[in-house]
């Protein structure tokens, strides 16, 4: 019902009533939806800074199907928020991809015909004031500016100069000038350049500009629905602006996808759904920290295997957990601290600085809190028993432990044979590949490249995939760290979505590299397919959104995690408080 009532209003203006509640924010709009604004009316509107919510009354909002709703007005103004003034106003749907946000078509404002005549026919003896000239967010006589591009004769422009006079005090008079009606123009069409982004327009011919208006106007303003990709929302999943505190992985036993809440704030924060996982019927939360289970948080690391689920924690701790199909939750079967062997001749506690967690063997560095020193550990996955534990030190003497840190790298793939991991001492970073029983490990420099980026490895190469401002980067070693097979490859993703970057799955085949687009009207996550040399395969876009607001941290669509699973590719998604996940057809 609800569906049917929005579809039906999706194109026609209407009369709602309600209230602008004085305890309800209004927002900044974005130039993104400036735009779509502007094309929508047909450029005939006053683009103001805010939008408000509007609550509607009972009738109109079951009508609709909608509590509230975001409205702009198109005259420009702002709207006083009151919660006893009944508003009764006539909107229209901006866009296809945004249920929630109308446009104000109620008093429209009048257009300036004193200056509507000017454009027409200028004349030295038409005087016009110079602050009515021009409008920053007025757009209304957009096309008769650009109508007067060639246009030479010249108007008397009023202007007010201040003068400050020998006695100290202070004035202004009126002064004129002629000046050509083209100028004024080519200034007034500069706030147009500048809102959608159009670079330098000074030497734009009348013909350059009524070719772009008129292909501007005829932009669709809906986005076409996608055939291929069904997308899915949990709705106030997240608190503030906490959106990287989730650990995903995928269970190939079970079928299943898990994000795992890290809990390394508060953890009322994270409460009913520390735990989410996705099979092929949909998506269930439990909490593995509850009243009845407290001992187990900030967790660094996790392997799902059907029901069982084997973590590693911060505070040099081991637990297996399984899941209970009737309650739902996750329980604590096993919990024990990570021990290092007496020969170590270790005294105080540890803390987990990195984590590699596999099928069957999962790796650790530990740093020691009394003397600073860091140790390298092997460990049963399935049992979280130390198989193998030595010093840092003895593995790699050359490194310095009192300027080292530990990069931070994500596994696209499992590591077959040992430990892999990131180095940084002073300005110099490095990979390094430990085997499993801690008896070699093998050091090669690289570049900054591997902060934060994706690890791929087979039996005969190491590939390390990042992105970096609107870039996708890659450098290649041998599998054994011996050499650098090529220098970082680059792949150019115009057109990005601010600052956020994409993120990288391997299907066992082709790369697939998930990327979001800032495009004039609205935003779009693309999928590439990359071939094993990094050629582009195909690509097709996946998502589509709208900016409403300015992007902040808080209210950007970021990126969190992809993987194939039971031929369809998924990738998931923070939206404001929102978390979505996308599937998309193979």
């Amino acid at each position: 019902m609800l569906c049917f009532s929005l579809s039906a209003f999706a194109q026609e203006s209407f009369q709602v009533n309600g209230y602008f509640k004085e305890n309800y924010r209004s927002i900044e709009f974005s130039k993104q939806a400036q735009r779509l604004l502007f094309v929508k009316t047909n450029g005939n509107v006053v683009i103001p800074q805010w939008a408000y919510y509007l609550n509607l009354i009972p009738s109109d909002a079951e009508k609709i199907g909608l509590k509230d709703i975001l409205v702009i007005a198109s005259n420009g103004e702002d709207y006083e928020q009151s919660d006893t003034k009944l508003q009764n106003i006539k909107v229209l749907k901006l866009s296809n991809l945004e249920n929630n946000l109308f446009i104000d078509l109620s008093n429209p404002k009048p257009r300036d015909e004193k200056l509507i005549s000017v454009l027409k026919n200028p004349a030295k003896t038409d005087t016009l004031q110079y602050n009515l000239l021009y409008n920053t967010n007025d757009f209304r006589l957009t096309k008769q500016w650009i109508d007067v591009l060639d246009n030479t004769d010249s108007i008397t422009l009023e202007s007010v100069m201040e003068i400050e006079y020998a006695n100290g005090t202070n004035g202004s008079m009126p002064t004129y000038s002629l000046t050509p009606i083209n100028e004024f123009a080519k200034d007034a069409l500069h706030y147009v350049a500048n809102l959608f982004d159009l670079g330098q327009t000074e030497d734009w011919t009348k013909a350059q500009w009524l070719n772009w208006y008129d292909k501007v106007l005829n932009e669709k303003t809906d986005a076409e629905t996608l055939k291929n990709s069904s997308t899915f929302t949990i709705p106030n999943n997240f608190s503030y602006d906490q959106h990287n505190m989730a650990l995903y992985g995928k269970d190939e036993l079970s079928k299943k996808i898990i994000a795992l809440e890290a809990l390394r704030y508060n953890v009322d924060y994270f409460e009913g759904h520390q735990i989410i996982q996705w099979d092929s019927l949909g998506a269930s939360k439990s909490d593995y920290y509850r009243t009845d289970q407290k001992q187990l948080f900030i967790i660094d690391g996790f392997n799902s295997r059907g029901d069982d689920l084997y973590v590693l924690g911060k505070l040099n701790n081991w637990a297996q957990l399984k899941y209970d199909k009737n309650t739902k939750q996750y329980n604590i079967q096993k919990q024990l601290m990570i021990t290092l062997p007496e020969t170590l001749k270790t005294t105080g506690e540890n803390e987990i600085s990195l984590v590699q967690m596999g099928d069957k063997l999962s790796y650790a560095i530990l740093k020691n809190k009394d003397s600073k020193s860091f140790f390298v550990v092997t460990l049963n996955t399935l049992t979280g028993e130390v198989l193998f534990a030595k010093k840092i030190k003895e593995l790699l003497p050359n490194v310095d432990e009192k300027n080292l840190s530990f990069v931070y790298l994500k596994y696209g793939t499992e590591i077959p044979d040992g430990f892999l991991l990131g180095i940084r001492q002073e300005k110099k970073y490095h990979l390094v590949k430990i085997n499993e029983n801690l008896s070699a490990a093998k050091i090669i420099e690289t570049s900054e490249i591997i902060q934060n980026a994706t690890v791929f490895v087979d039996s005969t190469k190491v590939d390390v995939v990042n992105f970096e401002d609107g870039y996708l980067r890659k450098i290649s070693f041998d599998a054994s760290l011996n050499h650098r097979i090529n220098r970082s490859e680059l792949i150019d993703f115009k057109d990005k979505y601010y600052d956020e970057d994409g993120t990288i799955t391997f299907d066992g085949a082709n790369y697939q590299v998930f990327f979001p687009f800032s495009l004039p009207l609205y935003s779009v996550i693309k999928m590439y397919t990359l071939n094993q040399q990094f050629k582009r395969i195909k690509q097709e876009t996946v998502y589509q959104f709208l900016e409403v607001e300015n992007p902040i941290d808080e209210n950007m669509v970021h990126l969190l995690y992809a993987s194939k699973l039971q031929n369809k590719f998924w990738l998931f998604l923070k939206v404001g408080t929102d978390l979505q996940y996308v599937k998309i057809a193979n």
